[in-house]
């Protein structure tokens, strides 16, 4: 669903504009999610609008990377294509190894004790449960936006502009 609300997006914003505003609204959303966490529901429904922005992000990263791409053989005279590309890995591995990290820290903060669950979970193990799945990725995505907002400069403008100037040194 979030890909194909991406096309429609992209094309009444731009793929950047998209990114960053996905990126705002899935933090939104996991800051409301840990606010109203005793309504279970409601989480329901904010973390799966926070999926849905992740499909949206999924699906925009292609047309920022080309951006990459284009700018780079402008700026280089050389085709990066693949090694550009290539770099898609490494916030999935990042994310890959920070997630076992961070969310054994958030359950070993919390005392949870899997021996010791009963009916009745502790408020303190619910919130560290909640500040593992909510807070952090939220924070996290706010850095993100920001790191974005101000460091991917590259607008629709300057990349046609760039490929014109590629096209011409052919």
């Amino acid at each position: 669903i979030g890909s194909y609300i991406c096309k429609k997006l992209v094309k009444k914003m731009t793929a950047r504009k998209t990114f960053l505003a996905a990126l705002v609204f899935m933090a939104t959303c996991s800051g409301i999610a840990f606010l109203r966490y005793d309504y279970v529901y409601e989480v329901i429904v904010l973390m799966s609008l926070v999926q849905l922005g992740f499909g949206i992000i999924i699906a925009s990263q292609p047309m920022l990377y080309s951006d990459v791409i284009i700018f780079n053989e402008w700026k280089t005279g050389k085709n990066a294509a693949g090694w550009i590309t290539g770099l898609q890995m490494i916030p999935l591995n990042v994310g890959i190894v920070s997630r076992g990290l961070i969310i054994s820290a958030c359950l070993a903060l919390a005392s949870f004790d899997p021996n010791h669950i009963t009916g009745n979970v502790p408020d303190e193990l619910k919130t560290g449960i909640c500040v593992a799945f909510m807070i952090i990725p939220g924070v996290v995505l706010l850095v993100g936006a920001v790191v974005f907002a101000f460091g991917f400069r590259l607008t629709k403008e300057k990349v046609d502009h760039y490929q014109q100037e590629i096209a011409m040194r052919k």
